[in-house]
């Protein structure tokens, strides 16, 4: 341990004093048979190189050239140093993958990896280090996985052009459907992206290419098309990856994932992929849940895309599974969800068909869930009171709605009779007998408020005042009509003249 200490001490305060001589000691305690010494010799030395490595990439540079002695030295010590990271790089790579070592020793090579690409994207070994954490990030290890994947996090959110993000993404992209874990497409959802670009603005030209790079990627010099350029690219393999999920996985828990990524960046999506998008949304081999979430990710993409799409697909998919949630707390808050969605569209026979089937789940679920229910049948009547008329007490059966269609558009849902809150006004549940109650009442002031419209309307037809008004109007009309005629009759015929 000493010597670990030792060595790594005088790399970091003297890294041009044997450095070739220090790099090879730690790199064989790094291979030590003792797992302590190797996993602290390999941890040191990720600190070191994180501490010494450039945040540029080292270029390559003519033997031939006459240079001074500090710059030739500069130089050595940069060749050295680019070795010996991508020996070590190769060594952490190998040891993390083979699972024949100890986890510790797997982990701290994860770490390892993770870290410097984390802190030096932009060094001669980000290509191969990126391909690496995106492989950890999907392997079947879930301590490697998690390791890398707060690694890519960090990556993401401290990505200033978006070229590292870019370049993740890309493998990713190449990476099988069935390889990348969930781990992994939940950690698209830190991706650092922007909704705007502003104009470009003229700047000097620099001669030097070298320079320009250098200064592009220390972010000295404005580097906002390139931001943009690298955005599309991330985009285009974000939803490609995404698509490949919606279409060809066999796991819920990825289908699941993949929508959440869509949810995330809905405003980016181009309104021509959003057919295939719905297309492939409409998966019925999974649970209610995933239903459910694809329908309002199908309303979240419509609405982002300012696009009129009649979804029926999806909310028929849900309305044939409702009875699936007695059984699922968490579906049925999500279908709860999904209904006031419903409920806010123009046409209510969808609305009410979906209140209905609601409303029959009452009766068979447990208290809480029952009168979250009702609850939200109740707030919806409130909004709506020509739907409360549905609320027959008096009425026993379901009336013209036929309970066993599964297609909330042919069911004849306005036509529902509610009389399961006859049922429910017995229950022993005092919450469920209050609903019930104000459910009642919310029904008679409906009946009162129409009663006094329709008096209302009939006091007004028949009010004395209106009528007089009338005739007068009628007679005065008639008086005029007739003084226009008999002033085109000859003398001879004007019987009488009209006062």
């Amino acid at each position: 341990m000493e010597q670990i200490a030792t060595v790594a001490t005088s790399l970091t305060t003297k890294p041009e004093f044997k450095t070739k001589e220090n790099f090879d000691q730690l790199y064989t305690l790094c291979k030590d048979k003792d797992l302590k010494i190797a996993r602290s010799a390999i941890l040191s030395t990720m600190i070191v190189l994180s501490d010494i490595i450039p945040q540029y990439s080292v270029g390559k540079h003519s033997a031939k050239e006459n240079l001074s002695k500090e710059v030739r030295e500069r130089r050595n010590h940069d060749k050295i140093l680019l070795d010996f990271t991508r020996r070590f790089n190769q060594f952490c790579e190998a040891s993390a993958f083979n699972r024949q070592n100890s986890l510790k020793i797997r982990c701290a090579s994860a770490k390892a990896i993770s870290t410097l690409y984390q802190k030096r994207p932009n060094f001669n070994t980000s290509e191969h280090l990126s391909k690496c954490v995106v492989r950890l990030a999907c392997c079947s290890e879930q301590r490697l996985r998690t390791i890398a994947c707060e690694s890519i996090a960090r990556v993401f959110q401290n990505d200033p052009n978006g070229s590292n993000t870019l370049q993740i993404m890309t493998h990713l992209a190449a990476t099988p459907t069935n390889q990348i874990s969930t781990d992994m497409l939940q950690t698209l959802s830190t991706i650092k992206l922007k909704s705007h670009f502003e104009p470009k603005s003229k700047t000097p030209k620099i001669e030097d290419k070298q320079l320009e790079k250098e200064l592009r990627q220390a972010d000295i010099i404005d580097n906002s098309s390139q931001h943009q350029h690298n955005q599309t690219g991330i985009l285009e393999h974000l939803f490609g990856t995404v698509f490949r999920f919606l279409k060809e996985t066999k796991s819920e828990v990825h289908f699941l994932a993949a929508m959440n990524v869509i949810h995330d960046y809905v405003e980016f999506i181009n309104i021509d992929i959003v057919p295939a998008i719905l297309e492939a949304l409409k998966q019925k081999r999974f649970s209610l849940s995933s239903a459910i979430t694809s329908a309002t990710t199908a309303i979240s993409v419509c609405k982002a895309a300012t696009l009129v799409v009649d979804l029926r697909d999806f909310y028929s998919a849900v309305y044939a599974r409702c009875y699936e949630a007695l059984d699922d707390r968490s579906a049925i808050l999500q279908l709860l969800h999904l209904f006031d969605n419903i409920s806010q569209d123009m046409d209510k026979s969808r609305t009410a068909s979906f209140a209905k089937r609601l409303m029959i789940m009452t009766i068979h679920a447990q208290v809480p869930v029952a009168a979250k229910v009702i609850a939200h049948i109740r707030q919806l009547f409130s909004k709506n009171p020509g739907m409360a008329a549905a609320c027959a007490f008096d009425f026993e059966g379901e009336g013209e709605f036929n309970i066993e269609v599964d297609d909330p558009d042919f069911c004849n849902g306005p036509c529902a009779k509610y009389w399961e809150l006859v049922e429910l006004s017995h229950s022993y549940s005092e919450t469920l007998r209050n609903y019930s109650k104000e459910m009642e009442g919310l029904v008679s002031y409906q009946t009162v408020k129409e009663s006094d419209l329709q008096a209302a309307r009939e006091k007004r037809d028949t009010s004395p005042e209106d009528v007089l008004e009338t005739v007068d109007k009628f007679e005065d009309r008639f008086v005029r009509d007739l003084k226009a005629e008999t002033a085109t009759l000859p003398a001879t015929f004007k019987v009488f003249e009209l006062p």
